[in-house]
């Protein structure tokens, strides 16, 4: 059997149901039901397009794949796009969205990363309208008759012209005769908290965890010769991560994939017995909006029936067929106990899974960081910093330097000139003293030096993207209280000015210490 081409349509941020906003379900999705395979309760394993797009193409949870956003620079080969091109499948694409094009290049060959200052000015994203017209670009330049194909088109949130050019794209393959002979698909990537359903507002889509903040949709057509199933809707629970785990199994591609969270429901669509349906609502998804080490992440442990939610604080926990909108937690009550003993134990052992994975990658890290060069040094650590980095560098540190782990106070108390050297770890530029431990470690003269999460030394070059991480999190005050962005600007400015003289003192350290070691020679 010759293989069929793959047609994957990606309508960012898509709910599963209609809504009056640009986020709702759009009708070609019902029309096309007549074609395959709707399915209307698909989890997403984040609430965020970058961790839940990598972890449909890793086929993991999203929280496995890196320990923070920094930290995530590609997709390693354990991925299904590279298991398509082993069995001779062209990859190509066309992506929204620069960051998109640089961080998924290598996998899906995109047509804008041909020419990316022409198609993404500035922070600019493409139309859906541009990424229709780049797909028929693809198609011309980049599509090959005689090999299997993959094509994988995103379309970007937020646009009201979805409806029209999926419809547009469908209407293409069908006129040349690829649509019928091909596997098509048209998702979206998670959903879009909704605001008329809450009380409390997210302002950020990534903040939601709520039940149409994680739910996307997708539809599915398979050609003849791979399965009959047609105009067919599905509301049993799958998730997003087990789309091309399905279709490596509908065409016997086989992969050697550790770890892997993803299910084939090709039982559910062939076979749809009730005890595979109880199967799939059963069994237990989590989502994620941060990793592990970045600030105000959720998590939601959730099956068909029942959500368990963790923002790092406080549980809750929510019957879903008595109340769909998670508007009161039954975390508290008694006759939900065994149930949510589960749930829990659910969360600890894929957080333990979590935090192994986030060591090894803190191992990989500190090894390309300068930290390693320290030898023979007194290191203060300042103690404002998560807790599993904070044990990771006291013990990697100690073995050829003294270590000690100090508050703000601690500092307070040094003495002008001191030799010790801080080691700043700020992941909160408003609540962790970033300010005052700069103007204090400054003023007294004394060594300190900043890094981010993934330990790379922060310089002016990087010092906003630092700052812009913590402003997207307290992004209220800037509205709820005038004066607060003046201070923050005002603030923002000196704290930048003390890291630029601080860097332009070391490297004139540096500089000299060359100069000294060239002539020692």
């Amino acid at each position: 059997m010759k293989k069929p081409n793959i047609f994957w349509v990606l309508t960012d941020s898509l709910r599963p149901y209609y809504s009056k906003d640009k986020f709702s379900k759009i009708p070609i999705y019902d029309e096309l039901r007549k074609e395959g395979v709707l399915f209307e309760n698909v989890v997403a394993s984040a609430s965020s397009t970058a961790m839940s797009l990598s972890s449909i193409l890793k086929g993991q949870w999203a929280i496995y794949l890196a320990h923070h956003f920094d930290s995530f620079k590609k997709i390693d080969s354990h991925n299904y796009i590279d298991v398509f091109k082993k069995n001779n499948y062209k990859v190509s694409s066309s992506i929204c969205f620069s960051g998109g094009v640089n961080f998924f290049g290598n996998l899906f060959n995109p047509y804008e990363r041909k020419n990316p200052k022409k198609f993404f000015p500035g922070s600019a994203q493409l139309t859906t309208k541009q990424s229709y017209e780049n797909f028929l670009k693809v198609m011309k330049k980049d599509f090959d008759p005689s090999k299997p194909n993959f094509v994988f088109v995103h379309f970007r949130a937020g646009d009201l012209e979805h409806d029209k050019y999926l419809r547009k794209i469908f209407e293409y393959l069908k006129q040349n005769n690829l649509f019928e002979k091909s596997i098509f698909v048209a998702s979206s990537d998670h959903g879009f908290f909704d605001p008329k359903l809450h009380k409390k507002r997210e302002l950020l889509h990534y903040d939601g965890i709520t039940e149409e903040s994680i739910k996307a949709i997708q539809f599915i057509h398979f050609p003849e010769q791979l399965s009959s199933v047609k105009n067919r809707v599905v509301k049993d629970q799958i998730s997003t991560i087990d789309l091309f785990e399905t279709i490596c199994d509908y065409l016997s591609f086989k992969h050697n994939f550790k770890d892997i969270d993803a299910i084939s429901f090709k039982p559910l669509l062939e076979k749809n017995t009730s005890f595979i349906r109880k199967k799939f609502n059963n069994r237990i998804i989590r989502s994620d909006t941060r990793y592990l080490l970045q600030l105000v992440g959720k998590t939601s442990i959730k099956n068909n029936d029942y959500k368990l939610i963790y923002d790092r604080k406080n549980f809750e926990f929510f019957d879903l067929k008595k109340d769909p909108l998670e508007e009161k937690s039954v975390f508290h009550l008694a006759s939900y106990k065994t149930k949510i003993s589960r749930f829990k134990k659910e969360l600890f052992l894929t957080n333990k899974k979590v935090e192994e994975k986030t060591l090894q990658s803190l191992k990989e890290v500190y090894s390309k960081s300068v930290l390693k060069d320290f030898e023979g040094e007194k290191i203060l650590l300042y103690d404002f910093i998560h807790p599993l980095i904070l044990s990771f560098l006291y013990k990697k540190l100690s073995f050829n330097n003294e270590v000690l782990i100090v508050s703000k106070k601690d500092l307070k108390a040094l003495k002008k000139g001191s030799k010790a050297k801080v080691l700043f770890f700020p992941v909160n530029y408003f609540q962790t003293g970033f300010h005052e431990v700069m103007s204090l470690c400054s003023k007294k003269k004394i060594d300190f030096y900043l890094f981010n999460q993934v330990f790379e030394e922060v310089s002016p070059s990087n010092f906003f993207s630092l700052v812009w991480e913590q402003v997207k999190i307290t992004r209220k005050k800037f509205f709820q209280r005038p004066f607060y962005f003046a201070a923050f600007i005002y603030r923002l400015l000196n704290d930048y000015k003390t890291i630029r003289d601080v860097s332009k003192i070391y490297k004139e350290k540096n500089q000299k210490f060359n100069t000294d070691l060239l002539h020692s020679k």
